[in-house]
């Protein structure tokens, strides 16, 4: 129940705060609205672009808009501080107000949603944080937990529940990530949206040409209020954020139109010579490593010599990839001594380590020998193991790292720009049919300089097993292996 000394001082709020959410905002949070971009005040004000989504969610509400929103936003324009505004807002002023939230990924829902929600509930006045009970997976109302909540579900084909069992006079519905969400999320949200006081709204970075959130701004327009979050006209993003993908990707590419300007891609997405992006923007999962890393973890060895490039050094295990080396001019020794000290410190058994013996590299396994160090050599130009699928092994590892990341793996946030690297990586099918990855000599011929960190990243699927070394005969090397360090 409402705490009884808020509600007798604030009760006349009430039904002022129900028809705009800015009051709300205002009064509980001391938030205004900012006019435009250059007038932002950080910490006291929302952006212009956040005023503008309650604005029309005001207007819903009084039957003077329409009641289902959709936004196709840039990188980081405050959307899951904006959708744990409304849910506040919506829990609080509406009886026995039932929301769901749902994402494609229980990161989006728990490591970035639920935690933004935690944060502003940390910043109500203390008589009115009393009022909500915050678990992991739901935000309730105290002592009506059972029908008067916030909850969050994943969004997954194989379990299209997570929209059922809501239902009530006053319900809103949050689809986080939008582009990302199966269609069959959507048509559970069709038969709650039969209901006309329901709100619903959709969020999220256009990365997909189909479905559901790509037809609110196609075929399904007269029935949506869309709304566009450009990064660049955003006080809160960082401008060398804008910068450095301006520059990697230039102004017409589609990695700046989806993750800057918020637009979807473009309708031809395959390039002069036939090549299609491996990655999107909803595949850089980006986070803060928390904890250590769990065994098996592999290491991938990216080396360069005395050139531009960089060697680099990457380790991952089931669910999180960081990069924990790179070296500017490196020597075959250098190289070998900088892996063997990386080995001993984050636990890496040479067996889980995968080196591109092209040039370098083979000099550095030959110095990795002398301190009995046998780790995997390897030629992303080999045979793939899927030969009918894939060209080679360099094809099969970018497609390994692409489910990775689409089965929940993610990136450490640290090295946030290095994995923009991803970006630049493309596929093509020959005429064969087999599927191919861009070659380093078309990727310099683009302008783009050759993707280290990626490659290490990719040499860490090389085999997915941990797959002990060859020696220098050829013979396998045994080495001691739990069975369970293997899945």
């Amino acid at each position: 129940m409402i705490e009884q000394s808020y509600k007798d001082r604030n009760l006349g709020k009430l039904v002022e705060w129900r028809s705009n959410p800015l009051l709300f905002i205002r009064d509980v949070f001391g938030l205004g609205v900012a006019r435009d971009k250059a007038s932002f005040i950080k910490g006291e004000e929302l952006t212009h672009q956040q005023g503008e989504l309650f604005e029309v969610i005001r207007r819903g509400i009084r039957n003077e808009g329409k009641r289902r929103i959709a936004i196709k936003s840039g990188h980081g324009t405050g959307k899951s501080a904006s959708m744990s505004l409304l849910i506040f807002w919506f829990l609080f002023c509406f009886k026995n107000a039932q929301i769901a939230c749902t994402a494609p990924s229980a990161d989006q829902m728990f490591s970035v949603l639920w935690k933004e929600l935690a944060l502003w509930h940390s910043r109500m006045p203390d008589e009115l944080k009393g009022v909500f009970v915050l678990g992991s997976d739901k935000l309730a109302i105290k002592g009506s937990e059972g029908y008067w909540f916030a909850r969050a579900r994943t969004a997954r084909k194989e379990s299209p529940e997570a929209l059922q069992g809501i239902h009530g006079e006053n319900v809103l519905i949050i689809v986080d990530e939008a582009s990302g969400v199966p269609e069959e999320i959507f048509r559970v949200a069709e038969g709650i949206l039969t209901n006309e006081n329901i709100l619903m709204v959709m969020i999220g970075n256009p990365t997909r040409l189909e479905g559901a959130f790509r037809e609110c701004f196609t075929d399904d327009k007269e029935n949506w209020e869309l709304l566009t979050f450009d990064s660049e006209d955003s006080p809160i993003v960082e401008d060398g954020y804008i910068r450095r993908f301006e520059g990697k990707y230039g102004r017409e590419s589609d990695e700046f139109r989806v993750r800057v300007k918020g637009e979807f891609p473009k309708d031809d997405m395959v390039d002069r010579r036939g090549y299609c992006p491996i990655f999107l923007a909803d595949d850089l999962r980006i986070r803060d490593i928390m904890g250590r890393f769990i065994q098996p973890i592999f290491m991938g060895v990216d080396p360069s010599g005395e050139g531009s490039d960089e060697t680099v050094w990457v380790i991952r295990d089931n669910m999180k990839a960081m990069v924990v080396g790179r070296e500017r001019v490196s020597s075959g020794k250098s190289i070998a001594e900088r892996t063997i000290t990386l080995m001993d410190a984050w636990g890496v058994l040479a067996g889980n380590v995968y080196l591109d013996n092209f040039g370098i590299g083979a000099n550095i396994s030959q110095e990795m020998m002398l301190s009995n160090r046998y780790i995997n050599g390897v030629n992303v130009g080999c045979d793939a193991d899927d030969k009918d699928k894939f060209l080679n092994k360099r094809a099969e590892v970018a497609f390994r790292v692409k489910e990775f990341l689409s089965k929940g793996g993610y990136l450490s946030k640290e090295n946030e720009r290095d994995w923009f690297e991803l970006f630049c990586m493309k596929f093509k099918a020959n005429i064969r049919g087999k599927i191919k990855v861009i070659s380093k000599d078309e990727l310099r011929a683009d302008g783009v300089r050759s993707p280290n960190v990626y490659d290490a990243l990719s040499l860490t699927f090389f085999n997915l097993y941990g797959d002990v070394p060859f020696d220098k005969n050829k013979e396998r090397v045994k080495e001691v292996f739990d069975p369970h360090d293997l899945f």
